[in-house]
Formats: C-alpha cells, structure tokens, sequence
C-alpha cells in the first residue's frame, strides 16, 4: 500500500495535496527570464496576466519579480 503510493506520487508529484513544502522555488535565472519577457517580448511586454500564461505560473509571481528587480 505505502509503496503505491510512492509510485502515485512521482507519476503525479503535483497532486500531493496538503503536503508540506509544495511550494515551487524559482531559481533567480528563471526569475530573471520571466522578468525580461514582461518587458521585451512583443507578446507579453507590460503584461503581467500573458506573462503569467507563457510561463505557467500565477499572475502574482510575477507581479512580485517586477517588484522586487524593479
């Protein structure tokens, strides 16, 4: 039973819901990345929401990369 599990859980680790540290940690190269596309890809320039879209993640992340690099 334990076992299947563990095999549940790494063909899906996003599904482990109420699991202590599944927060994800954006490595600052990411970070950096996201922050250039927000203002020079012609998609997404000034665009937090189409940002957020192109790489997945919540619209609130990147607000706070913008806030941070400036």
């Amino acid at each position: 039973m334990v076992h299947q599990k563990q095999q549940q859980q790494q063909q899906n680790p996003r599904k482990s819901v109420g699991v202590m540290g599944s927060r994800r940690i954006f490595a600052p190269a990411f970070k950096l990345k996201v922050l250039d596309s927000y203002r020079n890809d012609i998609d997404c320039r000034g665009n937090q929401r189409a940002t957020a879209r192109k790489y997945g993640i919540h619209r609130r992340q990147i607000q706070k990369v913008v806030t941070v690099r400036g």
